[in-house]
């Protein structure tokens, strides 16, 4: 996304999540068990948000925690970012998180143009 070769179509779309808020004071999540205590999870609506913002759950998450019912398969992801942490806790289903991946990645080119910059010491991609 940084790199400016996802297109702009994909970075304005939005994906439908679960939010639930807070309802206790902030303090660290460490187990399924916590995040019940810390997040209303019978208070959960849907909510869209960019491409991008859910992107940077992953990204900056502070709030990691795969949801799989006993004897069952990975489902979901409840996750929430440094930034929101504080006010909602994100659950986002594994069919959607895999949507997210497959439009960034079929978004790719198949071709890139790189130069090395010797003042920043990194490769730029070429328009």
């Amino acid at each position: 996304m940084d790199s400016n070769v996802v297109a702009a179509e994909v970075l304005r779309s939005h994906i439908d999540v679960m939010a639930y808020p807070v309802k206790n004071e902030p303090h660290v999540v460490t187990s399924l068990h916590i995040i019940a205590q810390r997040y209303d999870l019978f208070r959960g609506y849907k909510k869209s948000l960019r491409f991008r913002e859910v992107c940077d759950q992953f990204i900056h998450s502070s709030i990691f925690c795969p949801f799989t019912p006993i004897g069952e398969s990975l489902v979901g992801i409840y996750i929430a970012s440094d930034r929101v942490k504080n006010s909602y806790l994100y659950y986002i289903m594994l069919v959607k998180i895999i949507e997210i991946f497959r439009a960034a990645g079929n978004n790719m080119p198949k071709n890139l143009k790189v130069n090395y910059d010797e003042a920043s010491q990194q490769y730029v991609i070429l328009p």
